[in-house]
Parts: structure tokens; C-alpha cells; sequence
């Protein structure tokens, strides 16, 4: 019987979406620095305006990194909302960006290249987000996020659905296997 390996040295901590954002943003520097210079090519100079919940916060990209404020009254160049569940779901691999606008669960707004660009920089996070641990864990962070509300029971991953792997729990024989090559963080 293998024995989990637990690399999670505190539980996570309360973070506002701006909060999240700019870790997001940040790690994804930090760990694969032409993913973000990626995404500052296809953001530019434009300002989202983007809601979870009750929050709504603005992104602009600026000088290889995010800036993010308050919303302003003026007009950002595109607008997009959708909620916690649906934000776990895009995480965890559940459901898709088109998907998740067809079914009413990510709302946007703005000019269409200004909101195809929003699309890829989703996608440019998400890719990031699956393929780097420490994106992956902040994901996690948010997932358990002692602030915001828990999934709703019955909502958990199905047998027909992709698998999650918690880079914070690692079964023994793998760990092992990670050490002897030199691959845990």
C-alpha cells in the first residue's frame, strides 16, 4: 500500500480575484516566460474589465506584467463574468471556453477582436495553467479557497470525466520516480 506524498505545507490562503490574477499573471512569468510574452502580444494595450461573483476587477497588461485596478467608469475594451463554479470547471479541464459560452455560463462583451483576444488569453492561461505546477497548484488554492464557497455537493468529477492531478498529493511509487529524476519542484 503506497502512501501519499503531501508537498502542501499550509492551507491556502484568502485571496481576492485581483489577487489571484496578478499570481496567475506572475507565475506564469516566472515559469514559462514565453507563454507571458505571449499573452502580453495578444492582450497589447487593451483593458478587460472582468467579474467573478461579486468582484469585478480591471487587467491591463503593461510592461511584462499585469496591472490590476478597481473598475474605472470608463469603458474597458472588452467585459466578461462568469461565476466560481464555472471558473473550477474551465481549471479542472470539465468544460471548455466555447462551451461555457454556449450554455450561458461566461458572459462577454466588447468588439470582436477585442474579445477574440480575451478568448486567447484565456486559453493562453489555461494552457499554462494545466502544463506548470505552480500554476496548477494556485488553481488548487482557489478550488479550496477557505473564503469562497465550496462546490456544490454532487458536483465532483465523474468517471466519464478528465482526470485531475493534485501536484500536492502524490502517490509513493511516483514520488519516488519524480526524485530519482530530478523533477519535484
Amino acid at each position: 500500500m503506497s502512501t501519499p506524498l503531501s508537498v502542501r505545507e499550509a492551507p491556502p490562503p484568502c485571496r481576492s480575484l485581483g489577487e489571484y490574477v496578478a499570481a496567475l499573471v506572475s507565475r506564469l512569468g516566472e515559469q514559462e516566460p514565453a507563454l507571458l510574452a505571449r499573452l502580453g502580444e495578444v492582450v497589447g494595450a487593451r483593458c478587460a474589465r472582468i467579474s467573478l461573483d461579486q468582484e469585478t476587477i480591471e487587467v491591463r497588461f503593461q510592461a511584462g506584467g499585469v496591472v490590476v485596478t478597481e473598475p474605472t467608469i470608463g469603458l474597458a475594451d472588452g467585459e466578461g463574468s462568469t461565476d466560481r463554479y464555472t471558473t473550477l470547471d474551465l481549471l479542472d479541464g470539465r468544460l471548455e471556453v466555447t462551451h461555457a459560452i454556449l450554455e450561458g455560463r461566461l458572459w462577454v462583451k466588447g468588439e470582436v477582436e477585442s474579445v477574440t483576444r480575451i478568448f486567447q488569453a484565456i486559453e493562453i492561461l489555461l494552457d499554462g495553467s494545466t502544463r506548470n505546477p505552480e500554476l496548477h497548484r494556485l488553481a488548487l488554492d482557489y478550488g479550496v479557497d477557505p473564503c469562497r464557497h465550496a462546490r456544490p455537493p454532487g458536483s465532483a468529477l465523474t468517471a466519464g470525466r478528465r482526470v485531475v492531478v493534485d501536484p500536492d498529493h502524490i502517490p509513493a511509487g511516483e514520488g519516488e520516480l519524480l526524485r530519482r529524476l530530478d523533477l519535484l519542484p
